[in-house]
Order: structure tokens, then C-alpha cells, then sequence
């Protein structure tokens, strides 16, 4: 596939500066991170390498709870951003700019989160929503950083089925007095597949009890020959999920805010939202949510 292909290029040249300052994030060096990315810029200007890193020092801000340092790097890094868009670069084309805006807006949402509550948070995103009316990509991590925010407690969004690889699709509505286990995934992601022995387990002990409904979208304009590949991915590395409904849909992909990282989605019987979980998981916890439905 061309953009991921593009992706893997990309990320590999950004691991010259990436790297290191991963490592001394993982330590807990924020300092020394920065030191490499002020290095970096005084040496060779603010690149590509320069905004991948100022992507990774200000998420790493958040991560080790330096909050108004994060609050000042993710400024630095919207002001970066601008200029960018300023000059007609266009996201949907710049996976590069595509990851460094949507790690921007989440870190931002994040840091009013926590000096101002929920709501300032929300109407920030839905701010950025309206801005960004497109690419699916961005609106998804935006939409990823409100649900982990808002959606838990609430009515399951509805999902519209653009197509279905499985016949039958069913409704959310249909599904209701039983849980559901909604699985957001893509063909090209290692993280997803890894889930898949832990969800055929799943499925098999909770037969009857529960129904799991696998959810992902097209990312080529090549509908048709993405198609096959999905069919070809699903038949030989998602043989335990045999039966589950494989739903197709950009828009439902959107709002529940599924990216490259798998995605669990909990709904209890009356078809609301009771877990909300944009991330890979262990099968005992996989297991524990599921049970305690």
C-alpha cells in the first residue's frame, strides 16, 4: 500500500532523532530530551526530525506529568504547525504533519483536562472537529481523545454499514440484551492481529452470552483491491474470529476513533457504552472486562 509504505519510510528516517529522546522520555529524562531536540534544531534547523521530536518530547511531558511544561511545548508545537498549514501543507498528504497535529491537539485537550476539568477539554475538540473537516485519519484521533473523555456512560454511536464482508450485518439496536464486544481494527496492523488467539478464546468460553462485531474501513482509493486484501488478511490471520460480523464503515471508524492501534468497545445489554479502550490488551483483562459484563 502506498501510505504505508510512505508511513514506514517516514518513520524510519524520523528514528535519527526519535530514538534517543525516546530513551530518555522512557527514563524519565524530559531535561535530556529536550537538550537533543535544542541540539538538533541549533545544528541542522526545525526539519522534519526537529517537529518528530518536538511531537515526542511534548507527548512525553504529558506522560511524566510535567503538565505545564507540556502545556508550553504543545504551544511551540501548534505555532509550528501553523506556519505549515500557513503555506498550503495539507495533512491528508503529510503523514508527517498528519501525526505531529493530531499529537498536538490530543496533548492540548489533555493539559485543559487537567488545569480546567472535562468541559473546557471538549469544546476544544469539538472546536478542532469543525476546523478539520477532513482527513478521517485526524478527525479519528480527535474523536479518540473526546471518547476517552466523554463516551463511556453513554448510548453505543450507531454504526453505518457502508458494506459488510459478512452476510447478515447486524444493527446495534438488534444486538441489544446482550453485551457486545466491539473490535476496531485495521488489515496492516501487528497490534490487531496479536489480539486475535485472545479474542477467538473469548468468543468461544462466551458463545450465546456476548456478540462481537469486528469493525474496520478503506484507506485506499482502490476500494475493489483493498477489498480482496482484507478478505485475504481476514481468511488467513483472523481464523479464530471465523462467524464474527466484518463490518465495513469510515464513518463509524471515525466517530469511535479507531487508528492504527486496536480498539475494544463495550456495550452492556441496554446498548450502552460501559468501556472505552483505544489500545492493545492482555487476554486476562480482555477476559475481566467481558465477565464483568
Amino acid at each position: 500500500m502506498r501510505w504505508l509504505t510512505a508511513l514506514l519510510l517516514t518513520t524510519s528516517a524520523f528514528s535519527q532523532i526519535t530514538a534517543p529522546i525516546r530513551n530518555k522520555l522512557s527514563a524519565g529524562d524530559l531535561p535530556s530530551a529536550e537538550s537533543i531536540l535544542e541540539v538538533h534544531e541549533r545544528e541542522k534547523g526545525r526539519d522534519a526530525h526537529y517537529l518528530d521530536g518536538l511531537v515526542w518530547v511534548t507527548r512525553g511531558a504529558v506522560l511524566l506529568g510535567a503538565w505545564e511544561r507540556a502545556a508550553d511545548l504543545q504551544s511551540q508545537l501548534r505555532a509550528l504547525l501553523d506556519e505549515k498549514l500557513r503555506a498550503g501543507l495539507d495533512p491528508a498528504k503529510d503523514n508527517a504533519l498528519l501525526a505531529a497535529l493530531g499529537a498536538q491537539i490530543e496533548v492540548q485537550a489533555q493539559v485543559l483536562a487537567h488545569a480546567k476539568g472535562r468541559k473546557p477539554a471538549l469544546a476544544y475538540l469539538d472546536a478542532e472537529l469543525a476546523r478539520f473537516s477532513q482527513p478521517i485519519g485526524l478527525r479519528s484521533r480527535i474523536y479518540k481523545r473526546r471518547n476517552q473523555l466523554a463516551l463511556v456512560g453513554t448510548p453505543a454511536p450507531p454504526i453505518v454499514v457502508e458494506e459488510s464482508l459478512t452476510p447478515n450485518p447486524p444493527a446495534l439496536a438488534s444486538l441489544r440484551g446482550k453485551p457486545v464486544l466491539i473490535f476496531g481494527w485495521a488489515q496492516w496492523c501487528g497490534d490487531c492481529r496479536a489480539q486475535v488467539a485472545a479474542l477467538g478464546r473469548i468468543k468461544a468460553k462466551y458463545a450465546g452470552k456476548i456478540n462481537i462485531i469486528t469493525l474496520t474501513r478503506y484507506y485506499e482509493t482502490d476500494k475493489t483491491a483493498e477489498k480482496a486484501t482484507i478478505n485475504k488478511v481476514w481468511a488467513e490471520s483472523y481464523q479464530p474470529l471465523q462467524g464474527v460480523p466484518l463490518l465495513i464503515s469510515a464513518a463509524a471508524m471515525e466517530r469511535y476513533g479507531v487508528s492504527s492501534t486496536p480498539t475494544f468497545i463495550l456495550l452492556d445489554k441496554n446498548g450502552k457504552v460501559t468501556q472505552y479502550l483505544p489500545y492493545r490488551l492482555t487476554e486476562a483483562a480482555l477476559e475481566n472486562l467481558v465477565r464483568s459484563l
